[in-house]
């Protein structure tokens, strides 16, 4: 989120998701729930290379 973004959430107090679809064209939208479970598999075992 931008700083435009954060300003328009804080002044109309909307939630991240209602500011993201205020944006009138979402390239990856057919394809965001595959990215979503791309990421929820590989981000716990490269957290925990981080942290360990």
């Amino acid at each position: 989120m931008n700083k435009t973004d954060r300003k328009t959430s804080w002044k109309l107090a909307l939630t991240p998701e209602q500011v993201v679809d205020l944006i009138p064209v979402c390239p990856l939208g057919e394809d965001e729930a595959v990215i979503k479970e791309m990421y929820w598999k590989r981000l716990p075992a490269l957290y925990q290379k981080l942290k360990g």
